[in-house]
């Protein structure tokens, strides 16, 4: 189960050769990447003017009634595998408030691991919920897209009490 839940996050691992993600997004999102136009014109004007931009989605960290809404990332389509390498050569540098973009392409899921960006964090009390560990980590942390509370293994506990 925890695996079909990191493969429905791993967004790299399934970019199409044309696409890219923006990552590494401010936690107030600037109005030049509020809207599926705006994100086009900041496209075509810090990459190229002709620049084919036929999609773009939005997909929203979790949150809380504590922690805002936020934009984990944007997938942008564009016309080409040459034109998604333009976009990642082309805003390499490019600074958002205070943050610096990142942009993965199809390529980059062939070098990064899932596991890469996964914190595993052991010891927790029980009674913990994801609500209350979001609030925490989210304060000071990146963008969290999922996050896994798996509960004991019964089978597991079940042969340590057999054993014992």
């Amino acid at each position: 189960m925890a695996r079909r839940a990191r493969s429905h996050h791993e967004v790299v691992g399934r970019l199409g050769d044309d696409e890219v993600l923006l990552t590494n997004l401010p936690c107030v999102m600037p109005k030049e990447l509020q809207s599926e136009m705006s994100v086009q014109s900041f496209l075509q004007r810090n990459v190229h003017k002709d620049l084919q931009v036929k999609a773009v989605s939005f997909v929203d960290a979790l949150h809380t009634e504590n922690l805002k809404k936020r934009t984990a990332y944007i997938r942008v389509k564009v016309g080409s595998k040459r034109q998604a390498h333009l976009v990642k050569t082309s805003l390499r540098q490019t600074w958002l408030q205070d943050s610096l973009v990142k942009v993965k392409t199809r390529e980059d899921a062939k070098s990064e691991a899932f596991d890469n960006r996964t914190v595993i964090i052991n010891g927790l009390p029980k009674h913990l919920k994801a609500e209350q560990i979001l609030d925490y980590f989210g304060q000071s942390s990146g963008a969290i897209v999922g996050i896994e509370m798996p509960k004991e293994n019964s089978k597991l506990r079940d042969l340590r009490n057999a054993l014992s």
